[in-house]
């Protein structure tokens, strides 16, 4: 047996007369030392470490208990000194107890090659290189399309600052991979969202990652001719209309205002976000598996730790079984030495995943396996935590949403592409107001995605909504619990990251509300397509009459309903508002083959 092995290994006295004596231990070490001896095998002593402290054990036996692994007294797997372990196999002998805890694993250490996990600083650093050369050409070459060959100082000033934050950051890569997802979401036509901070980095503009352009105000035309507004508190969406003094041509309205700071304060490392609809997911996954290849494309894996509430319960009942008495504070530093404390094997991110680069080998990073260790799994994740691959990796965060989805489906029904809505349109607006007629119908926000809420119609009760703007400020006003009392009257110029967010979800609502207003055939049977699942078939079949009176039920006896029929509710409300613009139900013909 000796023989199968490189090294042997002996541990100290771990103390458990449970299980056997002190003398015992030793007797058992000296027998492992001696056969080491008759087979020309080192013997290393090791600590067999689980915690630092002696006093941790107590969060070993908590661990423990829990599990239904736990003993009257855990193995005293404290960090020792390398006194402390001369001192425990004294009873070999000085020479010995030197041998196997200094000598041996100095001598063990040194039969091992250098071994370097990642890549060189050097590679990285060429792949650096070259992924900034590649960034660069693509940006410059599209804000020269765009505005002219000779960029304009508001552009050329924007590109160069962003360009320099990019490569000293080494995130060339984070852009190229999400610029090559939004192409694939061009090809496949459907519409992407990009809810984190993009769209503060005209670099991700150009580059096609988000649609939201953050320069200011501006008006600009194919010939090369352009002219900006600084420091003008609007959206170049409201500018008027205006014809190139050049060419003769209308000039295209762009530009939200957006400072870098916001992008530059916001990134984590973390990569992009995508939200793409629900039916787009598999595409997704094919064109990234033919664009990098399948071998490149891994899941992220997750290293979850313990709820709060969890080990606050573990700890209670470790010192009540062993009536101790013990303080708050004392109680609260035990969850937070638990709390991130591994508590099962690596699971799946549900919408995170990792592209290598083609000349790295995966394995060389971190092991891979099955989620949760499930051998039936089909999928393939980090074994680390991927935090811990910070630096070496591209991660993007790609999440199905229903709600674009839908606006998939409104943009191919009414024939109207998203990049033709015009953003001054005044039936639109006047819906953000709060209602807006449709021949002798009101029609309100009802599915509108995140204004269609009370605390929302509290705020445009009181923000009069004349232009694309008010919009973006009346969703910021939204946000948080106090900011709607404490803001309104005047916009908060201090929370620039908030209103990149909101120009994002302003956008969406209002193409939400213009095919609402514009194309309400589209809008609805989007909308109940989408959220088939709350659609109340029976009921809203049968016509207004029936929806009331389901409504009104529903208002007698809501305290006894569950959350989804409060969303069943919901529709038969949008349902009702549908009739009563002239669109009705039919029974569809065709069968099912």
């Amino acid at each position: 047996i000796v023989e199968f092995y490189d090294y042997l290994e002996v541990h100290p006295d771990y103390k458990l007369p449970k299980y056997c004596s002190t003398q015992d231990v030793a007797r058992y070490n000296l027998a492992v030392v001696k056969a080491g001896e008759r087979n020309g095998r080192l013997v290393v002593a090791s600590g067999d470490i689980h915690y630092l402290h002696p006093g941790d054990v107590m969060y070993r036996e908590m661990i423990q208990d829990q599990s239904n692994e736990g003993c009257s007294r855990a193995p005293n797997l404290h960090f020792r000194t390398t006194t402390e372990m001369l001192e425990a196999f004294s009873y070999l002998g000085a020479k010995k107890a030197r041998e196997i805890v200094v000598d041996n694993p100095l001598q063990i250490a040194g039969l091992i090659e250098g071994v370097c996990p990642f890549r060189t600083s050097v590679a990285r650093y060429d792949q650096n290189v070259r992924d900034s050369l590649t960034l660069r050409r693509n940006v410059q070459a599209r804000a020269k399309r765009l505005y002219s060959p000779r960029l304009p100082e508001t552009v050329r000033a924007r590109l160069y600052e962003e360009l320099a934050w990019i490569r000293i950051r080494r995130h060339s890569s984070h852009f190229l991979v999400a610029a090559d997802l939004a192409i694939g979401a061009k090809e496949g036509q459907f519409p992407v969202g990009d809810y984190q901070y993009a769209g503060a980095s005209l670099v991700a503009y150009l580059a096609g990652i988000t649609a939201i352009n953050p320069l200011p105000p501006h008006w600009r035309c194919s010939c090369g001719n352009s002219n900006f507004f600084t420091n003008s508190g609007m959206s170049g969406l409201e500018l008027g209309s205006r014809y190139c003094p050049t060419c003769d041509t209308q000039m295209i309205r762009d530009g939200h205002d957006l400072p870098f700071e916001t992008f530059d304060a916001s990134w984590n490392n973390d990569g992009f976000d995508f939200e793409i609809p629900i039916s787009k997911m598999t595409y997704m996954q094919s064109f990234m598996e033919h664009t990098y290849g399948k071998d490149r494309i891994i899941g992220l894996g997750i290293i979850n730790g313990r709820n709060p509430q969890v080990v606050r319960r573990m700890a209670e009942t470790y010192f009540e079984e062993r009536n101790i008495k013990t303080a708050k504070t004392f109680l609260e530093k035990i969850i937070q030495n638990i709390k991130d404390v591994k508590c099962s094997p690596a699971q799946q991110s549900p919408s995170g995943v990792i592209v290598f680069d083609k000349d790295v080998d995966v394995h060389g990073l971190t092991p891979l396996q099955r989620p949760g260790n499930d051998c039936y799994s089909q999928e393939v994740i980090t074994h680390f935590d991927y935090r811990s691959l910070t630096g070496y990796i591209v991660k993007v965060n790609i999440s199905e949403s229903d709600v674009l989805e839908a606006l998939g489906i409104m943009e191919k029904m009414s024939g109207r592409p998203l990049g033709e809505i015009p953003y001054e349109d005044e039936c639109t607006l006047q819906l953000f107001s709060g209602r807006t007629r449709d021949k002798k119908t009101i029609v309100g926000l009802a599915g509108i995605p995140e204004f269609d809420v009370p605390k929302m119609a509290a705020v445009l009760a009181k923000i009069k909504i004349k232009r694309f703007r008010d919009i973006v400020r009346a969703y910021g006003l939204c946000r948080g619990v106090d900011l709607f009392f404490t803001r309104v009257g005047k916009p908060d110029k201090g929370h620039v990251q908030l209103k990149t967010i909101a120009t994002a979800r302003a956008m969406l609502a209002y193409q939400y509300a213009y095919y609402k207003v514009h194309h309400p055939t589209a809008f609805y049977a989007a909308f109940f397509q989408v959220y088939a699942d709350e659609f109340d078939l029976a009921t809203i079949f049968r016509g207004e009459r029936a929806i009331r009176a389901e409504m009104k039920k529903y208002q007698r006896l809501k305290s006894r309903y569950v959350p989804r029929e409060q969303r069943r509710q919901e529709v038969r409300g949008i349902a009702l508002e549908m009739y009563r613009r002239g669109i009705v139900l039919e029974k569809s013909h065709c069968k099912n083959q």
